[in-house]
């Protein structure tokens, strides 16, 4: 994004190495990383909301609307 607000050569960027390159993360993470929801601050069981729904964003006080 260096070369905003020259578009043409933003979408050049991104459809040439960059997109190469976010591939390569994306197969990395899935290759190698932990889920969020396995990690240690979330307890033994993994993370859990009430709702266990996408509503629970509704009642979670950071997230309220």
């Amino acid at each position: 994004f260096k070369a905003y607000p020259d578009w043409a050569a933003i979408e050049a960027g991104l459809k040439g190495g960059a997109a190469a390159y976010l591939k390569d993360i994306g197969t990395l993470a899935e290759q190698a990383a932990t889920p969020w929801h396995s990690h240690g601050s979330y307890g033994d069981h993994g993370a859990r909301f009430a709702p266990a729904d996408e509503s629970f964003r509704h009642v979670y006080g950071e997230m309220a609307l």
